[in-house]
C-alpha cells in the first residue's frame, strides 16, 4: 500500500472513530440533565463544558481502544507510558476534537488522489498514442 492510500485510510478511520465519537457523547449529554443544560452562571457553565470534554475524551479513548487503532508510521519512543496505552490515549484525544478537521483533510486527499490517478492515467494515454 502506498503512502497515499495509508493515509487516506488512517483519516477515514479517524473520521468514523470522531464521527462515532460525537454520536456517543451527544447520546450520553441528553440522559445527563446537567451535561445537557446550559448554565446561566458562567462559572458552572464552564464547569459543564469541561464535563462535556472530559467526556470526550474519555469516550474517544475508549473507542480507540475497542476498534484497535494506531497512528501508522509512529514511534512513541520513550514515553511515560508503554506504547499499549498511550496510542490509544492519543488516538481518543485526537478522535475526540478532529472531526471537522479530519473531514477536511479527508476532502484534501480525496482531491490530492483524483488529480494523481487523472495525471496518471492522460500519461498512459500519451504514452499509447506515441508509441
Amino acid at each position: 500500500m502506498d503512502s497515499l492510500e495509508l493515509l487516506f485510510s488512517f483519516f477515514t478511520v479517524m473520521t468514523a472513530l470522531s464521527m462515532a465519537t460525537q454520536g456517543t457523547v451527544e447520546i450520553i449529554k441528553k440522559n445527563i440533565c446537567y451535561l445537557n443544560a446550559h448554565k446561566i452562571d458562567p462559572r458552572r457553565e464552564a464547569r459543564r463544558q469541561g464535563a462535556v470534554v472530559l467526556l470526550s475524551c474519555t469516550v474517544g479513548t475508549v473507542l480507540a481502544v475497542i476498534s484497535g487503532v494506531s497512528i501508522p508510521n509512529i514511534s512513541l519512543g520513550d514515553a511515560l507510558l508503554p506504547e499499549k496505552y498511550t496510542m490509544p490515549i492519543l488516538v481518543g484525544l485526537l478522535a475526540s476534537f478532529g472531526g471537522p478537521l479530519f473531514n477536511e483533510v479527508l476532502n484534501i486527499l480525496r482531491k490530492h488522489r483524483n488529480d494523481y490517478y487523472f495525471a496518471k492515467q492522460i500519461e498512459r494515454e500519451d504514452d499509447s498514442v506515441r508509441r
